[in-house]
């Protein structure tokens, strides 16, 4: 599963969320086939589900690559705080999923 950040506009408060949806779209579309989705209301516990998903679907663990991570952060760093504190906040939450 792979997940790149590099494209995107991070300077709006909807751009994290929209790259990190057509991320997950992509990888439900690629392993789980068309028109199938992995349940949940917010983004961490999609992502969450994906991954038991795949664990289960493959029988074997997930491995999950993420490239321009800090893409986000940077884009708003010393330019705009708020952006810049809503995109880590999102970033922790939806990439804390990783840690269980």
């Amino acid at each position: 599963m792979t997940f790149s950040l590099s494209g995107g506009d991070y300077k709006c408060p909807e751009g994290l969320e929209d790259i990190l949806d057509r991320c997950l779209r992509r990888c439900e579309r690629r392993y789980l086939g068309e028109g199938e989705a992995a349940p949940g209301r917010t983004l961490p516990v999609r992502f969450a589900n994906l991954i038991e998903m795949l664990q289960e679907k493959c029988g074997k663990p997930v491995v999950v690559l993420v490239d321009e991570y800090d893409k986000p952060l940077m884009e708003n760093l010393l330019v705009n705080r708020e952006m810049e504190e809503r995109n880590r906040s999102l970033l922790k939450s939806f990439f804390s999923v990783l840690k269980d």
